[in-house]
């Protein structure tokens, strides 16, 4: 008569004293909350909340562009000829949170 036999393997895996292990779900959770790359206008649009026009009116106004252009430690890009701005997102929104509104519009956030 056969006999089934299982076995339990264990894995032991090293993890640098520099990394964690973290669920794939928490990870991306974590990342979205805490955004920090470039994205184009329409993904700014969409994740600031604000609209289309708004972010436009600000971009193009000259002292923005001065305080705003990556060139002058700002989260735009400005690009030449008239292209697509890129925004590297968490500055941005901190500036329109706790600057724009706050020095440059006479309002609050809300």
């Amino acid at each position: 008569m056969e006999q089934t036999l299982e076995v339990q393997a264990t894995i032991s895996v090293l993890i640098p004293e520099d990394k964690i292990l973290v669920d794939k779900v928490e990870y991306q959770e974590l990342k979205e909350k805490d955004f920090d790359g470039w994205v184009g206008l329409d993904v700014f649009v969409e994740k600031s909340n604000r609209s289309r026009t708004t972010i436009k009116n600000l971009l193009n106004r000259p002292e923005m562009i001065k305080m705003l252009s990556i060139e002058n430690g700002g989260w735009v890009f400005y690009p030449p000829e008239a292209g697509k701005w890129s925004f590297r997102y968490k500055g941005m929104m901190e500036f329109i949170n706790n600057e724009f509104y706050q020095k440059f519009n006479g309002g609050s956030a809300s």
